[in-house]
């Protein structure tokens, strides 16, 4: 129920952003004078009232003959995008694994200008920069080249060559059109006689299918059945996300240490280290005894944590320390466990670090310890517990020797 509580609020929010951008766009369009395309076209004085904007609508007629430069169809407006596709090796407690991405290289951009025409008299509409507009695919490939130039049928670019630990794999094209069919509906500046693209960073001219009435009543609709939507998921998933525990997802993840241990652990608690700092879990103890902490690797993990266990006051002062297994006679009080790498930088060359997994046990003391009314103010003995060697670092690329590919395993 707590993870659906956390599905709900992120449909929420989405459901929400989406609610606000098309009220935005409602008013946008009902703000903006809206005229026939003669009047625009004769009087360019129209486009100095309210906040600038003009709007019509109409036929599209093309002034000239455009096409999109890698499919080759007629439209108004085009954007290419070029990907570089990748893959590398990444190492993971389970050995080597090959991971695949893609990488943006550029987005080109091109549009024309072309009539719109009510039946009153043509107006130009200039798409040839910073148009919003419903975008269909209209092309996409991938080609086995690495570097270089790099050609989509009328298309033309350059890659450059990459140097990063991703190895490239080929090149993607995807390009995407604005080819109005029918009816459309514009919005913008009116500059020269002729619709074009706002002022300001954020400016653009609207060009959407349809009529005016028709978008203004489906951005209206859509912004309520947003608010609706985010309103209807927000209440249930603040329930389930407050008021109901987390479940675990998998058994690598349940009973997280991250909560914290009181006393000991019932029976382990498991967790993640990324980095040389490691993992830090607040331990209370509510009762005076001898308390071991075993920390282990998680079974089968071919490349596995060689662990060095640290305890701490509320001070920050060293209770006790030790590689693998540690053990102290402790005080009722609150502390942290610190479970670390006892090699540095192997942990952060891990894809997703090291797990481990935390045992606590006590035994109570026959004789508590003299100072056993509040941690001292000055720090206790720190006794190391170092009874097993430090394991050799690993290195291997994938496919080194097996001997060599062993880590984890503890010297005795």
């Amino acid at each position: 129920m707590h993870t659906f509580g956390i599905v709900l609020l992120v449909f929420s929010v989405l459901a929400l952003v989406f609610a606000l951008l098309q009220k935005r766009l409602a008013n946008k369009i009902a703000g903006a004078p809206f005229h026939k395309t003669g009047e625009l076209a004769s009087n360019p004085a129209l486009g100095t009232a309210g906040k600038g904007l003009v709007s019509a609508e109409g036929m599209a007629q093309p002034h000239a003959p455009f096409q999109a430069p890698c499919s080759g169809q007629p439209c108004v407006y085009f954007e290419v995008k070029v990907e570089r596709l990748w893959e590398k090796e990444v190492k993971t407690e389970n050995g080597y694994k090959t991971e695949r991405g893609s990488t943006t290289l550029r987005t080109d951009k091109g549009g024309t200008t072309f009539l719109l025409n009510d039946s009153s008299g043509p107006v130009v509409v200039d798409a040839r920069e910073a148009v919003t507009a419903p975008m269909k695919e209209s092309y996409g490939q991938t080609q086995n080249v690495l570097h270089g130039d790099v050609i989509f049928g009328q298309y033309r670019t350059h890659v450059p060559i990459h140097s990063g630990n991703e190895r490239s794999m080929g090149i993607k094209v995807t390009e995407r059109i604005f080819a109005p069919t029918g009816q459309i509906f514009a919005m913008g500046k009116l500059v020269g006689g002729a619709i074009a693209k706002t002022d300001g960073l954020l400016g653009g001219l609207e060009i959407h299918e349809g009529g005016r009435d028709q978008i203004l009543g489906k951005s209206a609709k859509n912004a309520k059945i947003g608010f609706i939507a985010a309103a209807a998921m927000f209440v249930p998933g603040i329930v389930g996300a407050l008021f109901f525990s987390a479940a675990p997802s998998s058994a690598s993840d349940a009973d997280s240490c991250s909560a914290g241990i009181t006393d000991v652990t019932a029976p382990t608690c498991n967790d993640r280290l990324y980095t040389d700092d490691g993992k830090a879990t607040p331990w209370k103890v509510t009762k005076a005894g001898t308390y071991e902490i075993k920390v282990t690797p998680p079974v089968g993990a071919k490349i596995s944590l060689n662990p060095a266990t640290t305890v701490k006051d509320q001070s920050g002062a060293v209770v006790f320390s030790g590689e693998d297994d540690v053990s102290h006679s402790m005080v009722p009080g609150s502390y942290t466990i610190t479970v670390r790498d006892q090699t540095k930088g192997r942990a952060a060359t891990m894809s997703s670090g090291f797990g481990f997994t935390v045992k606590v046990t006590s035994t109570p003391d026959a004789t508590p310890p003299a100072a056993s009314a509040a941690p001292s103010a000055t720090p206790p003995a720190v006794v190391a517990n170092d009874t097993h060697a430090h394991a050799a670092s690993e290195h291997a690329a994938p496919g080194a020797p097996a001997a060599k590919a062993k880590e984890g395993k503890k010297k005795h």
